[in-house]
């Protein structure tokens, strides 16, 4: 019921991307049953192609984690950037 909000308030904030996750397990532990509980009440019965997991995952780390986000340089490169000789990044994206 709050996603008009969300989407508000973050609307200039950088996509992120769930393909890299990280860090101490007193915070990811909880994201990920946030992440599955999202999963669980609003996706569970979803029959179209979209899988809503960059939805969810954003919406999710946005909302309740946004204190402890951190990417870009040094946690990743940028992506489609192809920053192959990048070596201060921990993660490369394609």
């Amino acid at each position: 019921k709050d996603f008009n909000i969300y989407e508000e308030n973050f609307k200039e904030a950088t996509l992120l991307n769930c393909g890299i996750v990280g860090g101490n397990v007193q915070i990811i532990k909880p994201l990920i049953d946030s992440i599955c509980q999202m999963h669980k009440q609003f996706n569970a019965n979803n029959k179209t192609a979209y899988t809503g997991d960059m939805g969810a995952f954003n919406y999710v780390l946005r909302t309740q984690f946004n204190n402890n986000i951190m990417h870009g340089s040094p946690v990743n490169t940028i992506f489609k950037k192809y920053e192959t000789n990048n070596n201060v990044c921990w993660f490369s994206h394609k």
